[in-house]
């Protein structure tokens, strides 16, 4: 028996992410121990698997493969309960669930512009993310962009990065994906993998590295993990970062010579630690080897704007301050970025808590 209910065994989510043009992954999270699938309009189930095996548990992720650029689906998220394991041969199940319907539209690069916003560096501040969240127009948002830092360091369970940095978009990343680039903070602490998992990326050697298209733009998201001191004692000789990011300028080098990235009128990076010099390379390390390093990269790229946040501060560099051929805008800790790429330009308001517009850019060829 098959009911269609709302919010039953289904703790948090779904949410949308590594949306791409032919795919993408629905995750959400079970209040009790399911087998768990998404349903597609036609009916077909995707199951959650691994290793041939229908697999349980509270977090789930289900890839949708096979998809046409630009279409909506229509899904479902479908579990089942586990009533009774004691036999491993033959676990008990409950009834089938289902919930949603929910609808989701796949990227495409016909399209002939490009909505985003861009919110980091909450650090758990609940209040402030969802006054935020608040001010998105759900038809005039294509993606949410999650520019890192939205939990604090820590040894955070999945349920923990769940709560803090999805709960509080509501509804929102049934329909909209939810792209991410990891901050300095969810790289503290052991909890980095589960960071990974909640959003799943197919860059399998750099988790936090990938690249996508939706409409003129294309994206490049990075990684600089971390912001102190290199080998410092307060990360216990665990960082090996830039052995990871000159592993990045490869791979981004290589994809900036890629059709898909190559036929975009605009080009956008976007990573949480921005590539700027700040002139005091003692407290800016990080932020000062990859403006010297990286950026000539992205320079002979073709990069038109890059994205970035940790500093705490707006700052917005014009094209030639530090070595840069294209701008580079900061975002603060107490503001959203509205961004819309159109034939002409990238247009850019930025909002406070409030709502109220306290910076706009149009960045041009």
């Amino acid at each position: 028996m098959t009911r269609l209910l709302f919010l039953f065994y289904l703790a948090i989510g779904p949410w949308i992410t590594g949306m791409r043009e032919n795919s993408f992954s629905v995750l959400w999270t079970s209040d009790e121990e399911c087998i768990a699938w998404v349903q597609l309009e036609n009916g077909e189930r995707i199951y959650e698997e691994f290793a041939g095996r229908r697999v349980h548990g509270r977090f789930h992720h289900i890839e949708v493969e096979g998809l046409q650029a630009g279409t909506e689906i229509s899904y479902l998220i479908g579990c089942r309960n586990v009533t009774d394991k004691k036999n491993p041969r033959r676990p008990v199940y409950g009834e089938e669930i289902l919930n949603g319907p929910y609808k989701v539209r796949t990227f495409s690069r016909d399209r002939k512009d490009c909505r985003f916003t861009v919110m980091n560096d909450v650090h758990m501040n609940l209040q402030r993310y969802r006054s935020y969240v608040a001010q998105i127009d759900p038809d005039a948002t294509d993606f949410i962009f999650l520019n890192g830092d939205i939990i604090s360091a820590g040894h955070h369970p999945i349920d923990s990065i769940v709560k803090y940095e999805i709960e509080p978009l509501g509804e929102l990343p049934s329909r909209i994906p939810v792209m991410f680039a990891r901050g300095n903070h969810e790289g503290r602490g052991d909890g980095i993998r589960n960071v990974q998992a909640v959003y799943p990326n197919d860059n399998d050697e750099l988790p936090f590295s990938y690249m996508f298209r939706e409409g003129p733009a294309a994206f490049i998201v990075l990684d600089a993990g971390e912001t102190g001191v290199k080998n410092s004692l307060a990360f216990c000789g665990e960082d090996i970062y830039e052995d990871y990011i000159r592993s990045q300028m490869e791979w981004a080098s290589k994809m900036m010579k890629s059709r898909e990235w190559r036929s975009a009128q605009f080009r956008i990076c976007l990573l949480h630690v921005p590539m700027v010099d700040p002139g005091v390379p003692d407290d800016f390390v990080v932020h000062t080897w990859m403006n010297h390093n990286f950026v000539p990269v992205l320079n002979k790229g073709g990069v038109n704007l890059m994205i970035g946040a940790d500093l705490h501060e707006y700052q917005f560099h014009e094209p030639g301050a530090m070595g840069n051929d294209f701008p580079i805008l900061v975002n603060d800790n107490q503001s959203r970025l509205e961004a819309r790429v159109i034939g002409n330009g990238i247009s850019i308001t930025i909002y406070d808590e409030a709502g109220n517009a306290v910076h706009s850019h149009m960045i041009k060829k």
